[in-house]
């Protein structure tokens, strides 16, 4: 009896392990090479860009054994046959292609997997021991460690920080830049990315990777950040007010800074942010964003220093802005190669003035309709609208927009496939704002109005004039119409479209085409109501939710200055009839009314009295 019941209660252990027990001989551990143990210097001198590979240091390495090359496919679809779906995004679909589109958890699982039903122990090699095997392959391959700071001291089996927000990921594939195939190089990513451009190998090891403190420099935009409140003191609404223009971007690490944001903070602060890069194509991939803070009080902003990062990747699109409840959000959009058109988007958030920030979130995965455009709204009834880029292929440039309805939790884009049409014409309709670069409004019935660069409506004397895109479905279709009297936006260029405080809407845009600004110019009246021709930037006023705009001024006091503007703009001087010819435009109101306006590096700051005076 007592033989029967073990026999019984044995039974459904049996039926579970005998299947698994004939799974496990049809799992074979990919082909291993076998790396000796070894003593060797990691790192380089780190000049330039590869500031992140120094401090040269001697590691010591136990013996491993490293995966021959990338796992692929096949082998991966074993632990995940749902991933089979993937490969037609995938440069390479076969079964011996290197497989990708796997996060570095997708590669950690598929290696405690393995383990399992090989009772052997596999990880991801270390990025110390990738660097000691020195094998190039097809794509990038997550590594065990998460990114930080490298140390001077001699280490055994480094295996990185105990913590961190980027995985390191390290080599590449032959068609890409030779820069980022030398052995030294260190890239990064968020862990739960995925991308066609990295994929793993694996290691057999019985030792267990060294973790190290994660030290990290704290930045200057975010030492000292005061908590205190903010008392706002409304700016004179009867005087009008214009302050010097200042510098933001201040000794930048690199030479080309561009794309810049602007936010105000509830301590009184205000923060502004640009990427900065040595590659003036904007193709490269040692771009960051760097920040600075004009803290409450003070008449200069600080030193620039490093806002966001993600190591080795393209970042060329950011935004920032102060949410209904104090939050202060930062969207990024993030390549993993060396150009911009297939960015993902990420979030963060700081409810601290910008001292700390949550880690990034990928809100949106890589998509040519997602790089990032300054100045996202808050509506009324709490909706996020962020506008990005859309580098879909098409005859009309475009831009889309991304729609949040629980405080950036969740993203989605209303756009259904539709491709613009050919040519934009007046009454015509499309699928996207006309024009990259796009800013936009909500008008008090609940539409958005946006501007964008590059598009235009021929106007009723053959010229070239403004497309307005007006949608009443929250961004599902757009309807086109002319802005009569103004000129479009061109390369080098960003247009700026604000809801003020007191009710109406601000547009900042430019007089001319890059290159033609001295020639180009616009008519803008002076008080006796004479008329002047201005060249450059200028502002414009709508009481009539952008139906006309009837004040139209240049951003100049009329103070001859010599300004130096980075992004394409460098020199230029601000006098009577100039302003700045080229620029990025960004801006914020704080709560005491001010108007505060960014070019790619300098910083406006006017009431709007100021903007509804005409000069003398």
């Amino acid at each position: 009896m007592r033989l029967i019941r073990a026999v019984i209660l044995f039974l459904p252990v049996a039926l579970m392990v005998g299947p698994l027990l004939a799974s496990c001989s049809r799992v074979e551990a990919p082909r291993m090479v076998e790396i000796e143990a070894g003593i060797f210097t990691m790192g380089s001198d780190g000049e330039g860009k590869n500031y992140d590979e120094a401090p040269m240091h001697e590691v010591s390495i136990t013996a491993f054994q490293m995966s021959e090359r990338e796992i692929t496919n096949a082998q991966y679809e074993l632990y995940a046959p749902e991933h089979r779906a993937l490969r037609d995004t995938l440069s390479a679909g076969t079964d011996d292609s290197p497989v990708t589109m796997v996060s570095w958890y997708d590669a950690v699982g598929y290696c405690k997997w393995l383990s399992r039903h090989t009772g052997r122990h596999f990880r991801l090699p270390t990025e110390a021991e990738w660097e000691f095997a020195g094998r190039l392959g097809e794509k990038e391959d997550w590594c065990f460690d998460w990114y930080g700071e490298y140390t001077a001291d001699a280490v055994c089996n480094p295996g990185g920080p105990k913590d961190g927000e980027f995985k390191v990921t390290r080599g590449g594939a032959p068609t890409e830049d030779p820069e980022f195939l030398r052995i030294t190089n260190r890239s990064a990513m968020m862990p739960d990315d995925t991308t066609h451009f990295i994929g793993f190998r694996i290691v057999e090891t019985k030792s267990k990777p060294v973790l190290s403190d994660n030290f990290r420099t704290i930045p200057l935009n975010a030492r000292n950040v005061s908590q205190e409140k903010a008392e706002w003191a409304p700016v004179s609404a009867d005087e009008p007010i214009f302050l010097e223009p200042i510098t933001f971007v201040k000794n930048p690490k690199w030479e080309h800074n561009h794309q810049p944001d602007i936010t105000w903070c509830d301590n009184g602060d205000l923060l502004a942010i640009w990427f900065s890069s040595d590659k003036w194509r904007e193709d490269g991939r040692e771009f960051f964003y760097l920040g600075s803070r004009l803290r409450a009080g003070s008449s200069e902003w600080e030193e620039s220093s490093e806002f966001f990062r993600v190591p080795d990747r393209n970042l060329t699109g950011c935004s920032l802005f102060h949410g209904q409840d104090g939050t202060i959000y930062n969207i990024v959009g993030v390549s993993p190669g060396t150009h911009w058109r297939t960015q993902a988007m990420v979030i963060r958030e700081s409810h601290d003035n910008g001292a700390t920030w949550s880690p990034a979130r990928i809100i949106a995965g890589h998509n040519p309709r997602n790089q990032v455009i300054c100045g996202p709204k808050t509506l009324a009834d709490g909706t996020i609208v962020q506008t990005c880029d859309n580098n879909v292929a098409a005859t009309v440039i475009s831009s889309a927009v991304h729609i949040s309805r629980d405080g950036g939790r969740t993203w989605y884009d209303p756009w259904d496939g539709t491709p613009m049409p050919e040519e934009i014409v007046e009454g015509g309709t499309g699928s996207s704002i006309a024009g990259i670069h796009a800013p936009v409004v909500q008008l008090k019935d609940g539409k958005l109005m946006a501007v964008g660069r590059g598009a235009w409506i021929i106007g009723e004397k053959g010229e070239r004039e403004l497309v307005k895109s007006i949608s009443s479905d929250m961004g599902e279709s757009w309807t086109y119409t002319r802005m009569a009297g103004f000129r479009p936006i061109y390369g080098g260029q960003r247009a700026l479209l604000m809801r003020l405080h007191e009710g109406p809407i601000l547009f900042i845009g430019f007089t001319g085409n890059i290159g033609k600004c001295s020639e180009e110019g616009t008519m803008f009246l002076r008080k006796d109501g004479s008329q002047f021709e201005g060249h450059g930037l200028y502002a414009a006023i709508s009481y009539d939710e952008g139906e006309t705009w009837p004040v139209k001024k240049l951003l100049t006091d009329g103070v001859q200055r010599e300004l130096f503007g980075w992004g394409w703009t460098w020199d230029f001087t601000m006098d009577e009839t100039h302003a700045e010819w080229l620029g990025y435009m960004a801006g914020t109101q704080t709560p005491d009314n001010m108007i505060h306006i960014i070019s790619s590096g300098i910083h406006y700051r006017m009431n709007l009295k100021w903007l509804e005076t005409m000069p003398e």
